[in-house]
């Protein structure tokens, strides 16, 4: 459940916030781990850091890269990707239950992933937890259950 809060401050924390907000790729992902230090501090539990937030993301051109003992073309691009998104996802919210996860992918384009595409915990893309969730998401590809063929 989420709920919309209304906050009135001053020019300074307006500032501060703005600051703490651009390490993260939302207000609410900020919000977030912060709440969620502020109450670990305060319940002298700080070394326990909550996984709240995952985006993790894809190029579905990708995903066939390099495939030489198959033909690529044998299999549905936009269904496998759609299909690997799912897979990942339940992946991820099986490894951290009550985290907020979003899996994002694209078509057409491959290589290097642009900053909406990269792999974020908590909001940022240098958390301890990154190697984690892209290893949760490797162990999906290497399965291949996400292939789709063509019909």
């Amino acid at each position: 459940m989420t709920q919309q809060i209304k906050v009135y401050a001053g020019e300074d924390t307006i500032r501060k916030w703005g600051r703490i907000c651009s390490q993260f790729t939302s207000n609410t992902a900020a919000f977030a781990v912060l709440v969620e230090r502020y109450y670990n501090q305060m319940e002298g539990t700080m070394d326990e850091e909550k996984i709240v937030s995952i985006r993790y993301g894809f190029h579905a051109a990708d995903l066939f890269e390099g495939w030489q003992d198959e033909d690529p073309e044998k299999y549905d691009e936009q269904a496998s990707a759609e299909k690997y998104a799912r897979q990942v996802e339940d992946k991820l919210h099986e490894a951290y239950p009550g985290a907020e996860v979003e899996v994002v992918y694209d078509f057409g384009a491959s290589g290097v992933l642009p900053d909406s595409l990269r792999t974020e915990v908590n909001g940022q893309n240098d958390h301890d937890e990154v190697n984690t969730v892209e290893h949760l998401a490797g162990l999906v590809y290497q399965d291949f259950e996400w292939c789709v063929n063509r019909e």
